[in-house]
């Protein structure tokens, strides 16, 4: 059996370099990384149930069953590409290792902290104890999809967003499935872990000039489908709190509006995606005032525009009856459809909104200048909001 060196190992030179850098990969590319580990299909033979540079009893599988397999099974330790993982396989390698001992020379696979190193393509394999070295401990309000729950010493886990019941979406590589896969956990599952951002800029957007997103300044949505990341903890807009749609919501909390001029009739539809903690709220305007307010939404917001010009959105920080505000992070989808291209012989044109109430508990989840055009195992999971 040839040996493999881990890759951690090829780049100590990099060590100096690396100390302070900020890794360029955007948080969609962390995303799609994820997508192919979670999607990875494999065949587990024989020879892959077998560790045998493991000393007797100190080696049990993870993924213990022969046949067809997806996504990377779990190995304590492991750090591999895919194309690594093919290769192992091929020579006999076993599939996976419980966390009971290190045996690089015989087994494939990645851990929680190896799968976070190669989502977020670092030049080796950081632990959890050492991620804290190259990412900065956040708020879970400012956290963007690609940013991490951290355990120092014990596990990471990468959020990845919200189901349709508010819960969190996250990838990891762990035991909820003995090894990479997409879940659905509850918020109390991040107890005892520290947010951290990841080592890249939290934003993607192809954003240029210097609008602040105020009524005076509104961002231009230039081009269509738009998306744009921002955090409403850093929005120096304040002006709307009650809109004609919902008059008894307390938006009263920090905002950024968007301007959009509409050639034609069709349907307008937007979707955002909050971070933990945060609730940011969509109201779509045919002018700057709240009053003027066509349609209200907690995730997603859809109408039909049935007359050519120009529209507003504005993503606002609900505030709760304890007068708790629930700025933060929030990613934003804006796309139409013209009357006529493929609406369907059912399409629904008089849906304005969706029916979730908004939340006072912020234990249920939910960026810079104009004309910003940004550009499992066994499946994955609906996630609300954004689309990657």
């Amino acid at each position: 059996m040839p040996d493999r060196i881990s890759f951690r190992l090829t780049v100590i030179l990099a060590i100096i370099v690396i100390a302070s850098t900020s890794v360029a990969v955007e948080r969609g590319q962390m995303l799609s990384n994820a997508t192919d580990y979670e999607q990875h299909q494999w065949v587990m033979e024989p020879e892959n149930l077998i560790a045998d540079c493991a000393p007797p009893g100190e080696w049990s599988c993870t993924v213990c069953e022969l046949g067809d397999q997806v996504g990377l099974p779990y190995c304590w330790g492991g750090d591999v590409t895919l194309d690594e993982f093919d290769d192992d396989l091929a020579n006999d390698y076993a599939a996976g290792s419980a966390a009971s001992g290190y045996f690089p020379d015989c087994t494939t696979g990645v851990d929680c902290s190896g799968y976070v190193s190669r989502l977020w393509e670092l030049p080796w394999h950081y632990s959890t104890s050492t991620i804290p070295d190259i990412s900065d401990a956040i708020d879970s309000t400012n956290m963007y999809p690609g940013d991490v729950y951290n355990a120092a010493g014990s596990h990471v886990i990468m959020w990845v967003g919200k189901d349709e019941s508010g819960e969190a979406v996250i990838t990891e590589s762990g035991y909820l499935c003995m090894g990479v896969c997409q879940a659905v956990v509850g918020w109390g599952h991040f107890t005892g872990y520290t947010p951290r951002r990841a080592p890249t800029s939290y934003v993607e957007t192809a954003t240029v000039g210097t609008c602040e997103g105020t009524v005076d300044d509104p961002i231009f949505i230039e081009n269509l489908p738009f998306r744009d990341w921002r955090n409403t903890n850093e929005a120096t807009g304040d002006v709307f709190d009650f809109y004609s749609e919902a008059p008894d919501v307390d938006e009263s909390g920090p905002e950024y509006i968007y301007e959009i001029e509409l050639t034609e009739v069709g349907t307008l539809t937007a979707h955002v995606l909050d971070a933990p903690g945060a609730d940011i709220d969509l109201h779509l305007l045919a002018s700057l005032d709240a009053d003027d307010c066509l349609a209200r939404a907690n995730i997603d917001l859809e109408h039909e525009i049935e007359e050519a010009g120009t529209y507003y959105i504005v993503a606002d920080s609900f505030v709760g009856t304890d007068t708790t505000v629930y700025s933060g992070a929030y990613a934003l989808d804006v796309s139409f459809e013209a009357d006529g291209e493929d609406a369907g012989p059912d399409a629904d044109t008089d849906s304005d909104s969706d029916t979730d109430d908004d939340q006072d508990d912020p234990d249920v989840t939910k960026s810079d200048g104009c004309d910003c055009n940004i550009g499992s195992r066994a499946g994955s999971v609906s996630i609300l909001g954004i689309l990657f």
